[in-house]
């Protein structure tokens, strides 16, 4: 069984679980942009993103993103395509067992 990533940031609050699902919406547009970005060969504009990701990832609770964003991120600034492929895949991987968290019932 593939286990599910969720977000370190207090979720009972509903301003956090705001944050949260919307960086997941953010992230799941920006992943298809990265990988077309890939395709085209723009290695700084996949950079930029995978530093967007990099910042955004931790600051939603999702730290297990930070290390293949950066992985990405150096890849891209260096120009090699077949690492900054591998990086993506596993961004893409950790990304798809994210569980999209439950809006808190006011109390």
């Amino acid at each position: 069984e593939v286990e599910s990533i969720h977000s370190t940031l207090p979720l009972d609050d509903v301003e956090f679980c705001e944050i949260v699902i919307e960086f997941v919406e953010r992230l799941r547009e920006r992943l298809i942009e990265m990988r077309r970005v890939h395709s085209t060969g723009a290695s700084q504009e996949l950079a930029r993103l995978a530093h967007w990701l990099k910042g955004a990832g931790g600051t939603a609770g999702f730290h297990d993103l930070t290390e293949p964003a950066r992985g990405l991120e150096q890849a891209s600034q260096s120009d090699d395509s077949m690492a900054a492929n591998t990086w993506l895949n596993k961004t893409e991987e950790i990304a798809s067992r994210i569980e999209l968290p439950q809006m808190p019932v006011n109390s």
